[in-house]
C-alpha cells in the first residue's frame, strides 16, 4: 500500500488567484517584471519618436503592437486569473484531497496522475503548492495546513514526479 498524505481545506480569494497566476504565466516574477519594464520602455520610446516625428507613423504603430503585447503577456493571465479565483472563492467548498508517494492525487474527481501530461507542473509558492497534472485539473494544496514535515513531504514528492519551480 502506498503511503498517502491526506488535506481537507478551504480556500481562501487569494490561494486561489496565486495559483491560477503562477501557474498561467511559466515566468518567475522577476522575469515578468524585466519584461514588463522593457515593453513599457519600448513603447515610451516609440511614442517620443513619434511624437518628435509626426511623420514617423511606423513609430506609433509599433508602440500600439507593443502595448498589445504588453496586455497580451502581463494583463491577461492576471484578468485570467482573477476570474478563475473569483469563481472558486464564491464555491466556498471544502476540498479534500490525497497525495500518494507514487505520484498520484485522488481528490472528489478520481485519482489523477502528477505526471498527466506534457504540460505537468508543480510551483511552489510562499503560500501554496500549485499543482497542474493535466489541462483539465489545477489544485491548490495551501501551506497554512500543512506541518513542516508535510511540506518537506510534498516538496520531495513533487520533486520526483513532476515538473517543479519553487518561486
Amino acid at each position: 500500500m502506498q503511503k498517502k498524505l491526506e488535506f481537507t481545506y478551504q480556500l481562501t480569494y487569494e490561494e486561489s488567484y496565486e495559483t491560477f497566476l503562477v501557474l498561467s504565466m511559466r515566468q518567475s516574477r522577476r522575469v515578468r517584471n524585466i519584461l514588463a519594464a522593457v515593453l513599457t520602455a519600448i513603447a515610451v520610446v516609440m511614442l517620443v519618436l513619434y511624437y518628435l516625428n509626426s511623420n514617423g507613423f511606423h513609430y506609433f504603430v509599433i508602440a500600439v503592437l507593443d502595448i498589445l503585447l504588453l496586455a497580451y503577456l502581463i494583463y491577461v493571465p492576471a484578468l485570467k486569473a482573477k476570474k478563475g479565483a473569483k469563481a472558486v472563492s464564491r464555491q466556498k467548498g471544502t476540498y479534500k484531497m490525497e497525495l500518494t508517494e507514487g505520484g498520484n492525487i485522488r481528490s472528489q474527481g478520481g485519482t489523477i496522475p502528477l505526471a498527466g501530461d506534457k504540460d505537468a507542473r508543480a510551483v511552489e509558492t510562499e503560500k501554496v503548492f500549485a499543482l497542474r497534472p493535466d489541462r483539465v485539473h489545477t489544485f491548490c494544496l495551501p501551506k497554512r495546513i500543512l506541518t513542516p514535515e508535510e511540506t518537506d513531504r510534498v516538496r520531495e514528492i513533487l520533486r520526483t514526479k513532476t515538473k517543479y519551480v519553487k518561486m
